[in-house]
């Protein structure tokens, strides 16, 4: 069977994968349009080895000297869509952007982010 791929930034809803402790597979859980939902959703899930949250939405421009953070990225004047990847496991979060002005470069955050979704994310890791 053949599969299109969505929009890469445009996605209608998060996906949540994991990597179960007893397979070799990656396996998607949920989705839903509210990524904050969906991890709470799932926060009931048997122990995993990593899980993983893709999501689109909207991002004001990187290395502006204006305060970016004055509005919220949706109606910033110079906004663009991102692709967001968030990874957790034991030794912690990961985070990678790809923005669609440049779609071909992945750009990895230096620390776990910002922002309630690491915060989220982290509870979600700590559920069972």
């Amino acid at each position: 069977m053949h599969t299109e791929l969505a929009e890469p930034f445009d996605l209608d809803k998060a996906r949540l994968y994991i990597v179960p402790i007893d397979a070799d597979d990656v396996v998607l859980v949920d989705q839903d349009e509210n990524p904050y939902r969906l991890l709470r959703r799932t926060r009931h899930h048997p122990p995993v080895l990593a899980g993983c949250l893709v999501a689109t939405g909207w991002c004001a421009p990187f290395g502006l000297d204006d305060d970016a953070c004055a509005v919220p990225p949706s109606d910033h004047p110079l906004r663009q869509r991102v692709r967001l990847t968030v990874a957790v496991t034991d030794a912690g979060i990961a985070s990678v952007i790809r923005r669609s002005d440049q779609p071909d470069e992945v750009h990895s955050l230096p620390s776990r982010g910002i922002g309630d979704l690491p915060d989220v994310l982290d509870a979600w890791w700590c559920s069972t």
